[in-house]
């Protein structure tokens, strides 16, 4: 079963990519043959997703309120390689326990690359279509509490008019796409991206699980 890792990073997230690179999750993905790595970059002076030694540029401007266009830009490129799950990992897991932040202990201890790699050794993290280290919803409280922690603007209330909660959706250190979700998203998302960077700070990892709901409702 083929697996595509996309480490999701920028040139301001070097140190936490390297850190990375020397985890045990790192050196075991990098030694099995069962897994495709590349690095996922944005910029806004290419047309279309260009890939350079082991990394792929998608076209898209680097900032944080536009991961969501990022996001389905990587997924739309990622369509080129053979795989049965696309696998998005977020470079700054590395270390982001030791970051100051309003989490608790017990959930910090889940998003750790240690936590990953247990994840990627149990089957049944590939039973489903989507899958995740970390669950939530938000409602529009919460949500405005992170965009003003982000400094990032927005209008929950412009997408979800009651005030949420959202669909559940997977934090964004860690998720996984199966292949047809992954063929879904690159057919319908670009709406939603776009939608996530006017009035959701670039929410890519809600997009995700939006996305997945709709999905689901398509299903027979």
């Amino acid at each position: 079963m083929k697996k595509l890792l996309c480490l999701y990073t920028c040139a301001q997230d070097q140190d936490h990519l390297v850190a990375l690179e020397n985890t045990e999750l790192l050196r075991r993905v990098r030694s099995d043959p069962t897994f495709i790595v590349q690095e996922v970059h944005a910029s806004d002076r290419v047309a279309t997703a260009e890939y350079r030694n082991g990394c792929v540029v998608v076209p898209c401007r680097e900032s944080y309120s536009h991961l969501s266009l990022k996001t389905f830009e990587m997924i739309r490129a990622s369509l080129a390689h053979d795989y049965a799950f696309l696998l998005k990992l977020d470079v700054t897991i590395a270390g982001y326990e030791k970051k100051r932040q309003l989490k608790s202990a017990a959930l910090l201890a889940r998003l750790t690359p240690d936590a990953v790699l247990e994840a990627l050794g149990d089957p049944r993290f590939f039973a489903s279509a989507y899958n995740g280290l970390v669950s939530q919803r938000a409602d529009r409280a919460g949500f405005e509490s992170w965009m003003a922690a982000k400094g990032v603007p927005g209008d929950f209330n412009a997408v979800f008019p009651g005030g949420g909660p959202t669909p559940p959706y997977f934090l964004g250190k860690f998720y996984v796409l199966r292949r047809d979700f992954s063929e879904f998203i690159a057919t319908h998302a670009e709406a939603m991206a776009r939608e996530h960077v006017r009035h959701l700070g670039g929410s890519e990892d809600m997009m995700i699980g939006r996305l997945h709901e709709m999905w689901q409702g398509q299903s027979p």
